[in-house]
């Protein structure tokens, strides 16, 4: 089979998708509005002039289609892979709805159906995409239950999961107090936390540390000037990221409407305390009070923070929850299989 990959080539979700993909199919290719490639997939095509909106709305990329349609015909293509639904997946419904043959599944991460900006069109583009793939594959329940009373005979929920060797990445040194790495866009709410943080009590003898992918020069300068006491940082390599969860105690969310959260799965594998936002997705993995703290506001953090950070029995129970769960339910190796298997309707 000769598969292409639309999405962002610097995004660790495409990389799980292109590794596996370019390994185990005839041909795999990636078309990327990224001028980065940080997959193992050497067939990489970048499109455009490489600025992504963190937002996700690129409906402006559309002005490459040719280009794309181009390439997907002179490499003969027989699937496409498409990541958001209406930005990388308008663009593959479009030239599937010129192409029939071609095979396509539209794979949802979370702000793409459940808090998509322009909601009219968005919704509109949304149905239309969502009519013409082949398969849908949504990465949490909270998505899937907004797709299935529609597309139920296409639709498959799955998170492609985590390397199971995290599960023995063992870092008994917790030496940070808390850590939160979700990218700088609205919905992650970075701010209220940052506020909320810097006000708790002993704020100022914790180790407190945000990695946030995406936010400019200019803004983290303003966050780093006015929150002094916590360590404010730009995205830095992966599996340097995974060596900083593995010290941490409390691993902190605040996104308000998510798919299920590769943050927060790479984090109860580390051992990471979650304390995150009372979402549908985070209710499927997180029991308040079990295996984490789930809050709806500032006050409710403020407390749970501060007995997540001195209760270390609390996080020890956790942790082993927490490495149960993801064991049993997300381990990359089998259900990433399981994805290649529904796409290529090999069931």
């Amino acid at each position: 089979m000769r598969i292409c990959i639309l999405g962002d080539s610097n995004s660790i979700h495409i990389k799980k998708y292109a590794d596996y993909f370019n390994y185990n199919s005839d041909y795999c290719m990636i078309i990327s509005y990224s001028n980065t490639n940080i997959t193992d997939c050497k067939n990489y095509f970048p499109i455009g002039d490489g600025k992504i909106k963190a937002n996700g709305f690129n409906l402006s990329y559309l002005k490459y289609i040719f280009n794309i349609a181009n390439l997907i015909i002179n490499n003969d293509i027989e699937y496409l892979n498409c990541h958001y639904s209406y930005s990388y997946g308008f663009i593959g419904a479009i030239i599937k709805l010129f192409n029939p043959k071609i095979r396509l599944s539209i794979v949802c991460h979370g702000s793409d159906v459940l808090i998509p900006r322009y909601m009219k069109l968005t919704k509109l583009i949304n149905r239309f995409v969502f009519s013409i793939a082949d398969k849908i594959i949504a990465v949490s329940e909270q998505i899937a239950d907004q797709l299935y009373y529609r597309y139920s005979k296409k639709l498959k929920c799955i998170q492609y999961g985590i390397e199971e060797d995290l599960l023995f990445y063992a870092n008994d040194n917790k030496d940070i107090d808390v850590i939160s790495t979700r990218a700088f866009v609205h919905n992650s709410n970075n701010e209220i936390l940052l506020q909320t943080l810097y006000n708790i009590k002993n704020a100022a003898i914790m180790n407190i540390k945000f990695y946030l992918p995406g936010i400019s020069e200019d803004k983290i300068n303003s966050l780093r000037e006015k929150y002094q006491r916590i360590s404010i940082n730009s995205a830095i390599n992966h599996e340097l990221l995974m060596h900083e969860i593995a010290r941490s105690k409390v691993f902190l969310s605040g996104a308000i409407s998510d798919g299920t959260s590769l943050s927060l799965l790479e984090a109860m594998a580390l051992g990471a305390f979650p304390v995150v936002y009372n979402n549908v997705s985070n209710r499927s993995w997180i029991i308040d009070g079990i295996n984490g703290f789930l809050f709806r506001n500032s006050e409710e953090l403020k407390v749970k923070l501060s007995i997540a950070i001195i209760d270390s029995q609390l996080r020890n129970y956790a942790k082993n929850v927490n490495k149960e769960i993801i064991y049993r339910k997300c381990i990359y190796q089998q259900n990433i299989k399981e994805i290649y298997k529904f796409i290529y309707n090999q069931y």
